[in-house]
């Protein structure tokens, strides 16, 4: 079991600096919401949210962290609202 631990551990370091690495990252909410303590570790200071419209706004507060800096919503006026 410790050598599980440890390999997981190992596994969320080398995720982390490959992603440090990157200029964008792309995920849904739900992977967001998922990876929050990776993404608050990176400090992404921008966030861009796209068919915002669709997106319930307690997903994108969730999303958003210290590092946060910028926030672009980006949709259609017209859409439809989320469905709940």
């Amino acid at each position: 079991e410790r050598l599980c631990v440890e390999r997981s551990e190992l596994d969320a370091d080398v995720q982390l600096c490959v992603l440090r690495k990157q200029r964008v990252i792309g995920m849904t909410t739900t992977a967001v919401s998922k990876h929050a303590t990776m993404l608050r570790l990176i400090g992404c200071e921008v966030l861009i949210v796209e068919e915002a419209a669709e997106v319930l706004e307690a997903h994108i507060v969730a999303a958003l962290s210290p590092s946060t800096r910028h926030l672009v919503l980006i949709g259609d006026h017209q859409q439809l609202r989320p469905a709940t």
